[in-house]
């Protein structure tokens, strides 16, 4: 009976120490799956952390992006836009000069008095006459400083016109045919010389504007200048064709000048200039055979015409419209 009951004791204890093993071995298997759940909670965290600050870096680069955008175009904007009150830029217009035109004309003949022999003869004449020009004009001007007062200013020229002509008037001898003597008469002739002129030329200025009153500016301009000019299609009244003239002329200038807006005006007084002349230019020469008295005498008398002229640029007033943009 007691080795019954002994045994029913130590199988009831060999049970309970089974069962706790087994309740051991299910905590630690719980425990290591708490422990996987956790670390797995734990990962997707750091997953998440990681999305957002990579989002965060995302959004950041792209708003950094936005505002350099964003500062460039205000930087172009900027650049594109002119001050409405500025006086810089280039300009095209139209201008227009009255003024005088002086020839020196000098014709050398070489003719027969006698019918026998040479006669030499040079005859000098003056003519001037009023001219007008008309034409286009361009160019770029720029004012420096806080004020905008003193610029600098450079403009080209391109015009042609009316006027280049002259009228010669001389006194001659002529055979008095009322009479069969051979004796002569003295009598008044005309001549006539005309071109048509080609000018091109630069000037440059120095600006000051002493009245600024909104979009009205009133100025002075001073400065010097070229132009080169090509006389064509010359020609007289006898119907002599003459060869171009070129003239070449420095000169000073000095006018006034009006701004409204964009709208330019322009007053100014080109003197003669430094170079203001061509010199004596042969235009016209020509050899003809003279009629000779004594026919039967050879070779046989040659006649020479040949004419030299002299042109000589004069002061004249210049006034010009331009746009500026």
């Amino acid at each position: 009976m007691n080795k019954i009951a002994l045994s029913i004791i130590v199988a009831g204890i060999l049970g309970n120490i089974a069962l706790a093993d087994e309740i051991d071995d299910e905590i630690q298997r719980v425990e290591k799956e708490n422990k996987i759940l956790e670390l797995q909670r734990k990962k997707k965290q750091l997953e998440m952390q990681n999305q957002q600050i990579q989002n965060q870096i995302v959004n950041q680069n792209n708003t950094q992006s936005k505002d350099s955008l964003t500062s460039k175009a205000k930087v172009v904007k900027v650049k594109k836009v002119k001050d409405p009150n500025s006086k810089n830029g280039f300009f095209i217009g139209v201008e227009g000069t009255l003024g005088t035109s002086k020839n020196d004309f000098r014709a050398h003949t070489r003719d027969t008095c006698d019918g026998s022999t040479y006669c030499n003869m040079t005859n000098f004449f003056e003519a001037s006459n009023a001219t007008f020009d008309l034409g286009l004009m361009g160019g770029y001007q720029h004012y420096f400083g806080d004020s905008k007062r003193h610029g600098i200013k450079v403009s080209a020229h391109i015009y042609s016109g009316f006027g280049n002509d002259w009228k010669f008037t001389w006194k001659d001898n002529a055979p008095d045919y009322s009479k069969d003597d051979g004796s002569f008469i003295v009598v008044t002739r005309t001549g006539t010389i005309s071109y048509v002129p080609i000018k091109f030329g630069f000037d440059v200025k120095y600006l000051w504007d002493f009245l600024q009153e909104g979009k009205h500016t009133l100025g002075l301009n001073v400065g010097v200048g070229y132009e080169s000019d090509t006389y064509v299609n010359g020609k007289s009244g006898f119907g002599e064709v003459f060869d171009n003239i070129f003239l070449n002329n420095v000169y000073p200038v000095i006018g006034l000048h009006y701004y409204c807006g964009h709208h330019q005006f322009e007053l100014m007084y080109r003197f003669g200039g430094i170079l203001g002349q061509t010199g004596n230019q042969e235009v016209y020469y020509e050899e003809y055979i003279i009629p000779r008295a004594d026919s039967d005498k050879t070779p046989p008398l040659i006649g020479i015409s040949s004419y030299d002229i002299k042109l000589l640029n004069q002061s004249y007033l210049t006034v010009n419209y331009a746009y500026r943009f």
